[in-house]
């Protein structure tokens, strides 16, 4: 009966540590129940916990894809003197991704301005960042233009000692000039026909007046009878691209004037050549269409600017580079485009417990993973996040800073401990009502023969 019982206890023993032993010899936890946590940022993915079916341990890991990404606010600014439009891109949730990239704008007149009104033109650029297209798209004024004036008429006082020009505005009639010729002198001309009318050059008096870098002439007789043979108003020399030409009435006898303005000069009309043999020493030859008048523009005349555009990756990159100058208030432009490889531009790494990314200021491109300590100094080897580590033989890879139990920790010691107090219960009770009789005689004996 003894040995039963013994038999019986060892077999009770096994029993309850068998789980135990399956457990440290081949048990492979089984996580469910997972939880989202809510530790997502732009370019972090969140993480989700989940507790193992068998025992106490638990897991944190990595939800992938689930990066809230950045929301951008677009700032454009517009930049005439080298004709780009820079973009500003400034995330709502990180005010530390901060993109700036420029791309050449396009320009189309809406409304001609005049003297009497500003125009309108419009601007608009479009740039992509990480797969989404910002667009500038704006309506601006331009400045009102010059005034173009017209002869309305001369007029002169009653002894012919002053005359009065009233220039007209083309294009607005309440724009008009009233300008007075103080000095009256006698007109240089032939005598041909003042001679066969008996006049003196004292008959004729001549007026003019400067605006503008523009002379304008009136000549009056002031006992007119003779015969001189007016012609219309009249080009009698054609401007040219640096001189005045001049429109008058004149006699086709004699070189009597009547009235004369001049024409403008029409100004050059260049077409550039760019030679960028040494792209760094670029030059620019300007060639008049209309006189043939040549001007060389060097390096030092000459403003170079260069964007690069990462529409499709920095791997896809586009290099512009932009040379400019101006020559007589006339701007010139050129630029070229050439394919470009580009190394990412990476801003400092966000870091967690479990993970690290950093984003590209280029092109937008996110790089993420998981933290690798190879050498075991308690660093990332990649971002140098430094672990809080308890107990570093008992981390599962990828969840630093927190004890995932691989074995259930002490419970197989409790266990054991438990189950020989069990076995201990057990064996009295059953000592207990096997020899009770016994027991119970013996004690009633003992006790009455001592009474």
């Amino acid at each position: 009966m003894k040995h039963r019982f013994i038999y019986f206890f060892i077999i009770f023993i096994i029993l309850l540590n068998i789980p135990v032993y399956a457990q440290e010899n081949g048990h492979s936890h089984e996580y469910k129940d997972y939880i989202e946590n809510s530790d997502a940022t732009c370019i972090l993915d969140r993480t989700k916990t989940g507790k193992c079916a068998y025992c106490e341990s638990f897991e944190t890991c990595i939800d992938e894809d689930t990066a809230l990404g950045c929301e951008f606010e677009a700032q454009w600014t517009i930049k005439e003197d080298i004709h780009f439009a820079e973009l500003i891109l400034i995330c709502k949730n990180n005010p530390k991704h901060i993109f700036i990239s420029s791309v050449p704008y396009e320009e189309e007149i809406i409304e001609k301005a005049t003297c009497s009104k500003e125009g309108k033109k419009r601007i608009f650029a479009s740039l992509i960042f990480n797969g989404v297209k910002y667009e500038y798209d704006e309506e601006v004024e331009t400045e009102k233009t010059e005034c173009e004036w017209i002869v309305g008429g001369w007029t002169w006082n009653n002894d012919f000692t002053q005359a009065k020009l009233t220039l007209n505005c083309k294009n607005n009639p309440e724009h008009y000039k009233e300008l007075y010729a103080d000095n009256i002198e006698i007109p240089d001309m032939k005598k041909i026909c003042v001679e066969s009318n008996d006049e003196t050059f004292e008959n004729y008096k001549k007026a003019s007046v400067e605006f503008n870098g523009i002379i304008y002439t009136k000549t009056v007789n002031l006992n007119y009878s003779g015969n001189h043979d007016m012609s219309k108003m009249s080009v009698v020399k054609y401007p040219t691209c640096t001189e005045n030409g001049i429109k008058s009435i004149y006699c086709r006898d004699c070189d009597f004037i009547e009235e004369s303005e001049e024409i403008p000069a029409t100004g050059h009309a260049f077409t550039p050549s760019w030679n960028l043999d040494d792209i760094e020493n670029p030059s620019c030859i300007l060639t008049c269409e209309n006189c043939g008048q040549q001007f060389i523009i060097e390096k030092d005349d000459i403003n170079i600017s260069e964007t690069t555009l990462y529409n499709s990756g920095c791997e896809a990159a586009k290099k512009i580079r932009r040379y400019s100058t101006v020559y007589d208030n006339s701007p010139y432009i050129y630029a070229t485009e050439e394919d470009a490889v580009e190394a990412h531009l990476f801003l400092e790494y966000e870091k967690s417990k479990y993970q690290h990314a950093r984003i590209c200021s280029h092109c937008g491109y996110v790089e993420k993973g998981t933290h690798i300590d190879n050498d075991l100094d308690g660093k990332c080897d990649e971002c140098g996040y430094t672990f809080e580590i308890k107990n570093q033989e008992n981390i599962e890879p990828g969840v630093e800073g927190e004890i995932t139990p691989l074995l259930g920790d002490n419970t197989h010691i409790r266990i054991i401990a438990w189950s020989a107090l069990a076995a201990s219960i057990v064996y009295v009770f059953y000592y207990y009502f096997i020899y009770k009789d016994i027991l119970y005689y013996n004690v009633y004996l003992k006790f009455k023969g001592k009474g």
